[in-house]
């Protein structure tokens, strides 16, 4: 599953997306809100929201069966469950995750302001978190297996 959201031309056989020159327009709060879908399963989830400022909700589970989970966000995140067989790489302006967090793999998280775990954050190999600041209520471990 791949998903490219924001003022962009996007090229259909690699996913580049080339930023759109702005308009006036009024940015929308959130690229992705998932809250009225359920969630996201997919042999591997690709998400990219590449317009500044604009936010990712994620309010259901999201599972990668066969893959990696990789999302990129220039505004805030909110992810409320996700699994990955594979790697779980996480990139966003702020990062929220608000349920149980677990890569098959190795899990990359970077935030370029705060990263909030409420609950847990696991993974089968290795954990590496960026942030200007980390707020942690949960569980953080590495090594974990499902």
């Amino acid at each position: 599953l791949n998903i490219v959201t924001g003022r962009n031309d996007v090229q259909a056989d690699s996913l580049q997306a080339t930023p759109r020159a702005a308009d006036g327009s009024e940015k929308p709060q959130l690229a992705i809100d998932s809250s009225a879908l359920g969630g996201m399963y997919a042999g591997a989830i690709r998400l990219v929201g590449t317009e500044q400022g604009v936010g990712v909700r994620l309010a259901g589970d999201m599972a990668a069966s066969g893959g990696d989970i990789r999302i990129d966000a220039s505004g805030k995140l909110s992810l409320a469950q996700a699994s990955s067989q594979g790697d779980l790489k996480i990139a966003a302006q702020a990062v929220e995750l608000n349920g149980k967090t677990y890569a098959g793999g190795s899990a990359e998280i970077r935030s370029a302001e705060e990263l909030v775990n409420r609950q847990s954050l696991a993974a089968r190999e290795r954990i590496a978190l960026e942030a200007a600041h980390i707020d942690n209520a949960g569980v953080i471990e590495a090594g974990v297996e499902p």
